[in-house]
């Protein structure tokens, strides 16, 4: 093949490898439903469901403001400052704007089609803790349900995060009835749910020994779910134009070879 052939035909192959990065590049990236499929998981399935049926908190696929024509900042603004009166707290100091945003459009994934579930979050072991005197229930198996339950707004060591701080000292002579009465029947005109409806009694005394077990802890800012990492359009971009340039200097070996052969 005639060297200028060659060249023309590297020429060509990196021009075809330029406008399909460029292609790559100017093409939006659809919403990241996986990632708010995840950010749901962790933040709200707890009270709103695995799939929006509902447990402590509304059901959220009969709930008219998540119909897909409606504008996202309405439901943005939902998450974000919570709804007065109701369970629903305030999540703006707790996640990311971005991670609300990809929140926001899972929910809505599920009226537009695509939505996507996520797996099923492997329990951790039970971890033996003692007993404590006078105290009915088990708190290795409270804190099992403490995690798949409260550890959301109460965070993962009682210390708060959406919900109040558990890990500190109880202002009540009578600590076991107390926290297993707000467990049971929830606080009135706060963000605390009763959970009798949705848990056991057994479960109920069991998380009540739990949160009685807990060490107090300093009341911390809270960390928010790491963010999903941006598109990689600008890296495809760059990958693809790297091959084609590497094509185009092989291709110049070879013609330069057959040009001294």
């Amino acid at each position: 093949m005639p060297n200028k052939t060659w060249l023309t035909l590297g020429l060509a192959l990196l021009a075809s490898a330029w406008c399909a990065g460029a292609a790559l590049a100017q093409t939006p990236v659809p919403p990241d439903v996986a990632a708010g499929a995840q950010l749901y998981a962790d933040n709200c399935q707890m009270c709103h469901g695995e799939r929006g049926e509902g447990r402590t908190g509304a059901r959220l696929r009969d709930f008219p403001a998540f119909d897909p024509n409606t504008p996202r900042n309405l439901i943005k603004d939902v998450v974000m400052k919570g709804v007065a009166g109701s369970r629903m707290p305030a999540w703006k100091d707790v996640l990311t704007e971005s991670e609300i945003n990809a929140i926001v459009e899972y929910v809505v994934s599920w009226t537009s089609g695509g939505a996507v579930y996520p797996p099923t979050v492997t329990p951790r072991p039970v971890q033996p803790i003692p007993t404590l005197a006078g105290v009915p229930g088990d708190p290795a198996r409270g804190q099992v349900v403490f995690e798949q339950n409260c550890r959301v707004c109460h965070g993962e060591r009682g210390e708060g995060r959406a919900g109040a701080r558990l890990a500190r000292p109880l202002a009540s002579a009578f600590p076991q009835a107390y926290v297993q009465n707000v467990v049971q029947t929830g606080i009135e005109r706060t963000t605390m749910p009763g959970w009798r409806q949705v848990l056991s009694d057994e479960q109920i005394q069991d998380v009540t020994a739990y949160v009685l077990s807990l060490k107090p802890v300093s009341a911390s800012a809270p960390t928010a779910t790491p963010a999903p990492a941006p598109g990689a359009s600008a890296w495809s971009l760059a990958i693809v134009f790297a091959a084609g340039l590497l094509a185009l200097i092989a291709i110049m070996i070879i013609s330069s070879r057959r040009r001294q052969a």
